[in-house]
């Protein structure tokens, strides 16, 4: 039962994302062609730097999601309500320090940002409503909803309430920016649909799950207690994710336009973790109820299987993108600046690779609720990543940066192996986590080696987007095929996992 709400939601979840990806492509092109290099730096930079003020959450959505797994498994209801409520009033405290955080920033932008007036009057006026359509779903319920699809294995079903928003919200902004070229119009509807997201979900949801009436005294907001531990998991997030764009739009090399270069790779990059990410957190939620149940003589053979099927998925997607991303961005945007040299290309396709790899690690350690431990050592990385990437970005621009960040993955991947180890698989002394992790990653970087003339002669072919499309689904399957071949002849693990995807088949 477990495994096929797994796969139906991992198709519940993938379906639109790809949709919502083909018509962020379609976006990305439509505003460098209507508002130009600068103005679509200015919209990715606004996008990252919000994303600094959803740091006072510090994880909380995770963490209550961790403490509703038991009382939902177990069909607690009055526990179940006391945490619902309890979470709802925290979010909305959590609200609050984001809305001052909002206002402090504003007045940031209007002493520092080197625009003339309407200009930095539009950035200014965009960035509030779009930090406002992102705070909304705190000060209300869509948050609290998420979290208890999530604590069921139906995490699907939420998304699918927010990806429908978001593709009809997207369609609406291609029109108007092809007819009005206007930041402050896009600003506006991602405002409007967030607002009509949240009608949505209190729609949907008030009779969905069953809750009873809570005293304001029997709230439970012990959930929150785990956030301070979650705050450094946050910061990592962010250093990863989000620092990168905001160095390239200070250093005085690179700006605006480099910030632009640099996101329609990005964009790419994402939209393949996003869905490896969207099944990963599925699984999660699996491991969540197998690991409060504390099923010691299945986790371990479960969790290699897991490590092994992302190790391999990581290999495949990290080759596909170095094989194929100039040759799609020549196709797509079309302009000879935002073609990168083969030394980016592999920097963006480790950090791919190195991102997906660390989902088990990431996954495990939020299922078994280790964010205690974990949190130095993602200070330790992050502050690697924000130290690499000044420096090596004053020598290397762009691709200095994405070394930097690729480093940091490392860093962070060993340190989680280790925790993972002493916290999780303690009685097993010869298992050792990392071992995996640095097999997988020498066989990534002989692959990139060899590939190179391949992505040339890839590059040369792509004129068009058949020709590209026809080409990329024969490198995936030349690419799977050699990769599942190295991992079986490698890993043992690789063999059972065969055996179990076999059987589901058979299942289906």
């Amino acid at each position: 039962m477990r495994t096929k709400e797994a796969i139906k939601g991992s198709i519940f979840e993938i379906i639109p994302t790809i949709i919502i990806a083909i018509i962020g492509f379609i976006k990305t092109k439509i505003f460098i062609t209507y508002l130009g290099s600068d103005m679509n730096g200015y919209f990715q930079f606004i996008n990252q730097f919000i994303s600094y003020l959803f740091l006072a959450e510090a994880g909380f959505a995770t963490a209550i999601t961790y403490k509703l797994y038991k009382p939902v498994a177990e069909k607690d209801v009055k526990k179940t309500s006391q945490l619902f409520y309890g979470g709802l009033k925290i979010f909305r405290k959590i609200a609050l320090i984001i809305s001052a955080g909002i206002l402090i920033l504003t007045v940031l932008f209007v002493a520092f940002l080197k625009e003339n007036y309407t200009l930095k009057l539009i950035i200014i006026i965009s960035f509030i409503l779009i930090s406002a359509s992102n705070v909304i779903s705190y000060f209300f319920y869509s948050k609290m909803y998420q979290a208890m699809f999530a604590s069921r294995q139906e995490g699907y079903k939420a998304s699918l309430i927010t990806n429908i928003t978001k593709i009809i919200s997207e369609i609406i902004i291609i029109i108007v920016t092809i007819f009005k070229s206007s930041l402050l119009l896009i600003a506006i509807i991602m405002f409007l649909s967030k607002v009509i997201e949240e009608i949505v979900f209190k729609y949907i949801c008030n009779n969905k799950f069953k809750l009873e009436n809570t005293k304001k005294e029997d709230y439970d907001t012990s959930a929150y207690k785990m956030t301070k531990d979650l705050i450094a998991s946050q910061i990592g997030y962010l250093a990863f994710n989000n620092i990168d764009i905001l160095i390239i739009m200070f250093t005085k090399s690179l700006g605006a336009v480099s910030v632009s270069i640099y996101s329609t790779y990005n964009y790419i990059q994402k939209f393949v973790f996003s869905l490896i990410a969207k099944v990963s957190v599925i699984v999660m939620n699996l491991l969540g109820n197998i690991f409060v149940k504390d099923d010691k003589d299945r986790r371990k053979q479960i969790f290699n299987e897991y490590l092994t099927f992302d190790l391999i998925i990581a290999t495949i997607c990290g080759i596909c993108f170095f094989i194929g991303a100039r040759a799609f961005v020549n196709i797509w945007i079309g302009e000879e600046e935002y073609l990168l040299s083969i030394i980016t290309i592999s920097a963006f396709s480790y950090n791919l690779f190195l991102s997906i790899c660390m989902e088990p690690l990431t996954g495990l350690i939020s299922a078994k609720g280790l964010f205690k431990d974990s949190k130095y050592y993602t200070i330790i990385s992050s502050f690697v990543n924000l130290t690499l990437s000044i420096i090596f970005s004053l020598i290397l621009g762009i691709t200095g940066i994405l070394l930097a960040t690729a480093l940091s993955y490392m860093l962070d991947i060993f340190f989680r192996s280790i925790l993972v180890k002493r916290k999780v698989f303690s009685e097993e002394k010869k298992y050792k986590v990392y071992s995996k992790f640095i097999i997988a990653t020498i066989i990534f970087s002989s692959m990139i080696l060899l590939c190179i003339k391949l992505e040339q002669i890839f590059f040369s072919l792509c004129t068009s987007y058949f020709k590209f499309a026809l080409y990329i689904i024969l490198a995936f399957i030349l690419t799977t095929i050699i990769t599942i071949i190295i991992y079986r002849i490698i890993f043992k693990t690789t063999k059972d996992l065969i055996i179990r995807f076999e059987r589901l088949v058979k299942e289906i």
